[in-house]
């Protein structure tokens, strides 16, 4: 069974943008869709294993070249940006050492909007890093 998100809830503001999600034991698909034209699919994974990532990422380099890549220790982010489209790799390690991977393709407006481009990677991971250092490394006098 489908899930709709209402307009108001997508973080951005586009008129006749419309989601649907499908959500079962850690696996979710999603589509951001607008006038009948899908501009984002979505799919995650939680409890994934670090080979699932290598295959797929792999898969992918084959298909589609070298990424864009984003790497910190928490997350990486890969990128193919094509033209009108992207095709972005997530993944993510929690506090408790559990991976998540999600998968990502769309317009590239619709990855900007939604600070998922290369770009906005980039810069977020470069303050969560600083953050979390802050954070967690210890004081010096």
């Amino acid at each position: 069974k489908a899930n709709e998100y209402l307009t108001e809830s997508i973080p951005v503001a586009s008129e006749g943008l419309k989601a649907k999600y499908w959500e079962k034991d850690g696996h979710i698909f999603a589509l951001l869709h607008k006038a009948g034209r899908v501009v984002l699919a979505l799919e995650s994974f939680e409890s994934v294993k670090i080979e699932q990532k290598t295959e797929i990422l792999d898969r992918f380099t084959r298909r589609y070249g070298a990424p864009k890549a984003v790497l910190s220790p928490l997350v990486e982010y890969y990128h193919w940006v094509r033209d009108t489209d992207t095709l972005m790799l997530c993944w993510t390690t929690d506090s408790e050492r559990k991976n998540a991977i999600a998968t990502a393709v769309g317009t590239n407006d619709i990855f900007k909007a939604l600070r998922m481009d290369p770009d906005s990677a980039a810069l977020d991971s470069t303050k969560a890093n600083k953050i979390l250092t802050e954070v967690f490394e210890p004081k010096r006098n």
